[in-house]
């Protein structure tokens, strides 16, 4: 952009509808463009940072005189500045499950196969932390409306040239929705970019099909910058803290990765399961939660916890199925219903492993509704705490096997760098004594329940040398082969 005049207010091009449509322009006291091009805030002087995503110049055709925000705000009066972030996107397809999609259109759609788009800003840390945020939006232009989306928060990291289905991260509930139209989507998202500011990591959002009708929107790829999607950020008042960077500041971090303790628990059908943090837990210490699941439904995506491996088995003979298999989802899009033809309902033995960061004010005790409905069959789960494990994007590497045709428990191979913690979880459908699976080499054993017709078993152990880990197998007795479903897991050092 060009420089401009003392005396005129800096009038930034918030986003150009698809070719043939107006644009929408908005004035404010001052502003600045993160990631496609950055504007000084206090003169109006602009440099490209990256060259091709240049905004089009204010003289450009269709730029014309400011129009006020449709919505009613003055920008003018409550900003300090307006920031407009550049994103990173990609989308996944079920029907591909290992394919990357880093493409000039994000795809959503809910039939044949499931796609959905991930988005997150560049540049959110240059909003310095303490700010109060008076508005945020994404900003998206559809050429193809559908049945619009619905926008969930994601909640671990990725990386938009690597991301599949079969290894996005999580995704919490709903939190907006976009109608089926053409043209402009601006999503309102000042609570959630509120968040990340205040320094939970900006993960971005997840825009998920509503309907059989998909919807096709210009990505940050597209050639033209003015289609591409962005963060439009109001900042009320400017903080002069620096944002948090997920580390545990406690005098007492260790170097590497330390057991704080585990807390098991088994419950006869599943709902309202409550399983107690491990005493001793603290502030920046990492959360491994696993659920268990026996002849009924054992939910994918659970409030407040990221999944970051799963095994679902349709009967004792057969492989894991995962998410990546899921080809029907619940209505509220947390349990998979069907797992395709081999996987089915995946109901015989499941076992989903999930994390968390102990928060400043975390609570004692958690509670699960691991059934559809309001009854079902017994559930369990196994909760540890870790203190010097990465907070973000904790785990290396993960693999499942739920036949591994031996008495012992053989668990997969995992990738690990010395220094790292694997852990190996082991669903048993039968009730069973903690001898008859002792621990693998190298490794303890720091979790166990069994009750009924039904136990669990946790192993772990901090990895010497870097490289796979090979086939980990237990010692002991052993029980009936194929009645278990097996999990290993590595996980960083912070």
């Amino acid at each position: 952009m060009e420089r401009t005049s003392e005396t005129s207010r800096c009038v930034l091009k918030r986003v150009l509808y698809a070719a043939g449509l107006s644009a929408l322009l908005m004035s404010a006291a001052s502003c600045a463009v993160i990631g496609d091009v950055s504007v000084d805030a206090d003169d109006g002087a602009g440099t490209p940072s990256g060259g091709a995503d240049e905004l089009p110049d204010e003289t450009d055709p269709g730029w014309g005189d400011p129009t006020p925000d449709p919505d009613g705000n003055d920008s003018g009066s409550d900003t300090a500045q307006t920031l407009v972030l550049g994103v990173d996107d990609a989308y996944v397809n079920s029907a591909l499950p290992t394919l990357n999609f880093n493409s000039p259109i994000l795809e959503i759609d809910g039939d044949p196969d499931i796609k959905y788009a991930l988005v997150k800003p560049r540049g959110i840390e240059r909003v310095p932390a303490g700010s109060r945020i008076a508005r945020a939006t994404l900003d998206v232009l559809t050429f193809n409306g559908g049945n619009g989306f619905g926008v969930h928060v994601l909640t671990a990291p990725w990386r938009d040239d690597e991301v599949t289905f079969a290894r996005a991260p999580g995704r919490t509930d709903a939190i907006a929705t976009a109608p089926g139209t053409v043209g402009l989507q601006s999503i309102d998202l000042t609570e959630v970019v509120q968040s990340w500011v205040d320094g939970e990591t900006a993960h971005g959002v997840a825009l998920f099909p509503r309907g059989t009708n998909g919807v096709d929107i210009y990505s940050s790829e597209d050639p033209d910058a003015s289609l591409r999607p962005r963060f439009v950020i109001d900042v009320a008042s400017a903080g002069d803290g620096a944002p948090d960077d997920g580390g545990d500041d406690s005098p007492d971090d260790p170097a590497g990765i330390a057991h704080v303790g585990t807390t098991e628990v088994w419950d006869r059908d599943g709902q309202g399961l409550t399983i107690a943090r491990p005493e001793g837990s603290a502030e920046g210490d990492l959360l491994v939660l696993v659920l268990h699941r026996t002849d009924d439904d054992l939910p994918l995506y659970v409030d407040g916890w990221t999944r970051v491996a799963e095994c679902y088995k349709r009967d004792n003979g057969f492989d894991c199925s995962t998410e990546a298999d899921c080809t029907d989802y619940s209505a509220d899009g947390a349990f998979c219903d069907y797992f395709g033809d081999v996987g089915r309902g995946g109901h015989d033995l499941a076992q989903s492993v999930f994390v968390r960061p102990v928060g400043s004010d975390e609570p004692a005790a958690y509670r699960f509704d691991l059934n559809i409905d309001t009854s079902g069959a017994p559930g369990w789960a196994i909760l540890t705490a870790l203190r010097g494990a990465a907070l973000d994007d904790p785990i290396r590497d993960w693999a499942a096997t739920g036949c591994d045709r031996n008495e012992d428990s053989v668990f997969p191979s995992v990738t690990g760098e010395a220094g790292d913690m694997v852990l190996l979880s082991q669903s048993f459908d039968d009730a069973i004594a903690r001898a008859n699976f002792g621990p693998p080499a190298g490794t303890t054993s720091i979790g166990y329940v069994s009750n009924s017709d039904e136990a669990g078993f946790l192993f772990a152990g901090v990895l010497a040398d870097s490289g796979a880990t090979g086939p980990q197998q237990t010692i002991g007795q052993g029980g009936p082969s194929c009645k278990d479903a097996l999990v290993s897991f590595t996980i960083r050092p912070r």
